[in-house]
């Protein structure tokens, strides 16, 4: 059905995944002015529009959404979760050359008033994910400028073995702001930011493995 969307794109489930998204946007326009912003690196959330200025002049404008779920890793560690979700979300815009601007927040916990004995062996209580999460996120986004314009906050028994941690931001800038090439042989690449640690091996399978309260002490 969307054959002609993936002519000359590699058959990868990230370009299949778009392929919906390409048909109704490229080929019925889906409006008169909006347009997938098509390049090597192309994403299903990223369109360019044509937008006025100040000076009542037409410019082109790129225009990217980007959300993240960090479900378990804000259940196992609320602060760092949480952070790293609206991080997660600020960083792929970024990298992208545009600018976030918006955010929103959703979570989800059970009773943040249940007693702490009646917390489920081997977990945070409730009440203290809630609250650290929330300063996490908040020392991200806030931190960094990011206006977050929408928060939801919703408690229910079915968040209890699961929390929810829920980031999303919109990002825009000018086309001509926006530089993209292609990679090529010989490129020196630069890496900018803090040491990986011993966390960075594997810390992120906690999203996926299983959890329980045993401790194998032979690894430790």
């Amino acid at each position: 059905m969307f054959k002609e969307t993936l002519e000359g794109k590699e058959k990868t489930l990230m370009n299949l995944a778009q392929a919906g998204f390409r048909k109704i946007n490229v080929e019925k326009k889906l409006g008169k002015d909006r347009t997938l912003y098509d390049s090597l690196e192309n994403n299903a959330c990223s369109y360019e529009t044509e937008i006025e200025n100040e000076k009542g002049e037409k410019e082109t404008w790129v225009i990217m959404f980007k959300n993240e779920t960090h479900n378990s890793p804000t259940e196992t560690e609320p602060f760092g979760g949480a952070a790293t979700c609206i991080g997660g979300c600020i960083r792929d815009p970024l990298s992208g050359g545009t600018y976030t601007f918006q955010a929103m927040r959703i979570t989800g916990s059970g009773d943040p008033t249940q007693p702490v004995r009646e917390t489920i062996a081997g977990k945070l209580s409730q009440k203290f994910i809630s609250l650290v999460s929330a300063l996490g996120y908040s020392s991200y986004g806030n931190q960094i400028g990011l206006a977050t314009g929408m928060v939801r906050e919703f408690f229910h028994p079915g968040f209890t073995a699961k929390h929810l941690e829920l980031g999303y931001v919109v990002a825009a800038a000018p086309k001509n702001h926006n530089k993209r090439s292609k990679p090529k042989k010989g490129d020196i690449v630069l890496m900018i930011g803090g040491r990986t640690g011993r966390d960075g091996i594997g810390g992120a399978t906690v999203s996926s493995k299983e959890q329980g309260t045993h401790i194998d002490k032979s690894k430790m």
